[in-house]
């Protein structure tokens, strides 16, 4: 008798350790959810970048602070603002409660902001067409235009790799946006570009680029559309695919 009621003992003993720490472990999981859409950063003086808190807890404050106010600033919705050039670290203090007590969760992101050229030598261009469906599973890489999601933001690759670049070489960037705006669903704009191929068209530009002669490198960025490459005449050709049409559209000559 003894025995079992020793054993009953130790078995609700274990039940509730175990209980206790299976609650302990989701609180560990859902606090280490808390994170920053970004933990490092490179920008350029006057750049400005929105840093956000993700999965906060329900009722949650948030605020910010900058290791170095004369490096970047950063206002109380997480915008960091470049100053100069160096290294500053904004730290993120988020409050809130759990099971009744007052929780505190520090996350940190490492900004390195470089100086900005007193004149820039290179240009990005590029055109990227985003698609807005929400189920994108039975569109595959070489026929629709796929998007990815950095900082919080989701975009085009070709506008993603275009950013990268920009970024990498400190150029001006400008995006080619036509007069009439094409669909952002993937059938009705692989529906209207097969259209336009079939008939060499040449889409109207809403917005234009003055001054050429001030740079000395142009990136050029875009998609490949039904396996066929566009008609740029190109410094620095770059596509976000792997095609075979890449390599029609480079001069060896």
């Amino acid at each position: 008798m003894k025995m079992r009621k020793a054993a009953g003992l130790l078995l609700t003993f274990a039940l509730v350790f175990a209980a206790a720490f299976s609650d302990m472990s989701a609180e560990i999981q859902a606090a280490s959810r808390i994170r920053l859409n970004r933990n490092t950063l490179t920008m350029t003086k006057g750049e400005r970048f929105r840093l956000r808190v993700r999965n906060l807890p329900e009722g949650a404050r948030v605020t910010w602070k900058s290791s170095n106010r004369r490096r970047a600033t950063v206002s109380q919705n997480g915008v960091v603002r470049a100053r100069k050039a160096g290294t500053v670290t904004i730290r993120s203090r988020v409050r809130f409660e759990r099971d009744g007590e007052r929780r505190t969760r520090t996350l940190t992101c490492r900004v390195r902001i470089n100086k900005k050229s007193a004149r820039t030598n290179s240009l990005v261009v590029y055109f990227s067409m985003p698609e807005t469906d929400e189920n994108t599973s039975n569109v595959d890489a070489a026929t629709g235009a796929s998007i990815t999601t950095s900082g919080g933001r989701t975009m085009g690759n070709v506008q993603y790799a275009a950013s990268v670049i920009r970024e990498r070489t400190h150029s001006d960037i400008f995006r080619i946006r036509p007069q009439v705006a094409y669909p952002t669903r993937h059938t009705p704009l692989v529906n209207q570009a097969s259209r336009e191929q079939d008939q060499d068209a040449r889409p109207a530009i809403r917005n234009r680029l003055r001054n050429l002669s001030q740079y000395d490198t142009i990136y050029v960025c875009y998609p490949i559309w039904n396996q066929v490459r566009p008609y740029p005449t190109t410094v620095c050709p770059f596509t976000g695919i792997i095609s075979d049409a890449v390599s029609q559209g480079l001069s060896t000559g």
